[in-house]
C-alpha cells in the first residue's frame, strides 16, 4: 500500500532568498508610503502589497524563528498599516478653500433697498439714496449712497449723516478706508483720532467723523456737535451699518 509523500519543505537557500526578496519589497513599498504617494488609490495598493509581502515573509520564516520573532513580525505589520494615516493627501485636499463670488452690482441694489436696522438711541435711519462724494478717493466706487439719519430727541442743533461706498474688490475698500483715515488726520489741526483704518474716529473740532470697512464697503458717519456722547453714537452707527452691509453681502453671493 502506497503512502502519499508529504510536500517537501523549501530548500534553505531558496527560503532565505524568498525572505530577503519579499522583505526588500515590503521595505521599498513602506518607504514609498512614507515619502508620499499623491494618489489615494495607489497608496492603498502599495499598502496592500506591503502587507502581502510581510505575510509571505512570515510564512517563509522557519517555525522556530517565527515563534521567537512573532512580536517583531506583528509590530512590522502594524506599522505598515498605521503609517499611511500620517501621510497627507496633498494633491486631493486644496490648501485654501476658494472664496465664493459676490455679485457687486446686485449688492448695490440690495444696499439701496434697506431698511437699516435700529440705530442707537436717539438716532433713526431714514431713506437710502444715491449721492456724489467730492473726494478723489471715492472715484473707484461702484456706488456711493447717502443714509439720512435724524435725531428723535435732544437739541435741534444735533445732526448726523452716513455714507456707504461700495467697491469692486475688498482691497479697494480697504485702501479707501486707509487713505480716508490718513486724510482726515491731516485735514484737521492735531485732531483727536483713535483706531485704525478698519474702524476709526476723528475729532473734527465741531463734529465727529467715524469710519470703518468690512468686505466690499467703506462706511462713514458724521455727527455734530463733537461731544463725547456723539462720538459713541457715530461709532455705533458705523458698526450697525457695516453689519447691515454684511447681511446684504451674503444675499449677493452667487
Amino acid at each position: 500500500m502506497s503512502h502519499a509523500r508529504p510536500p517537501r519543505a523549501p530548500r534553505p537557500a531558496l527560503r532565505l532568498a524568498g525572505i530577503l526578496l519579499f522583505t526588500a519589497i515590503a521595505v521599498t513599498l513602506i518607504v514609498f508610503l512614507a515619502v508620499g504617494i499623491e494618489s489615494r488609490v495607489w497608496r492603498l495598493v502599495a499598502l496592500a502589497l506591503a502587507c502581502a509581502a510581510v505575510t509571505t515573509v512570515v510564512i517563509l520564516v522557519p517555525a522556530g524563528w517565527r515563534a521567537r520573532g512573532g512580536f517583531i513580525a506583528a509590530t512590522f505589520v502594524g506599522a505598515a498599516g498605521v503609517l499611511p494615516m500620517f501621510v497627507n493627501d496633498k494633491a486631493e485636499e486644496p490648501a485654501v478653500r476658494p472664496e465664493r463670488a459676490v455679485n457687486v452690482n446686485y449688492l448695490g441694489v440690495l444696499l439701496r433697498g434697506g431698511p437699516i436696522p435700529d440705530l442707537p438711541y436717539p438716532l433713526k435711519a431714514g431713506a437710502i439714496g444715491d449721492t456724489r462724494i467730492a473726494d478723489a478717493g471715492a472715484a473707484k466706487a461702484v456706488a456711493t449712497l447717502k443714509v439720512d439719519i435724524v435725531f428723535t430727541a435732544y437739541a435741534e442743533d444735533q445732526l448726523a449723516v452716513a455714507f456707504i461706498e461700495l467697491y469692486r474688490t475688498k482691497d479697494e475698500a480697504a485702501t479707501r478706508a486707509a487713505e480716508r483715515f490718513e486724510g482726515l488726520k491731516a485735514q484737521y489741526d492735531n485732531p483727536a483720532a483713535d483706531g485704525d483704518s478698519s474702524s476709526f474716529c476723528v475729532d473734527g473740532s465741531t463734529h465727529w467723523v467715524c469710519g470703518g470697512t468690512r468686505g466690499y464697503v467703506y462706511v462713514e458717519d458724521t455727527v455734530t456737535p463733537a461731544s463725547n456722547a456723539n462720538r459713541a453714537l457715530a461709532s455705533s452707527t458705523v458698526g450697525v451699518i457695516l453689519t447691515y452691509c454684511d447681511d446684504q453681502t451674503l444675499r449677493a453671493i452667487t
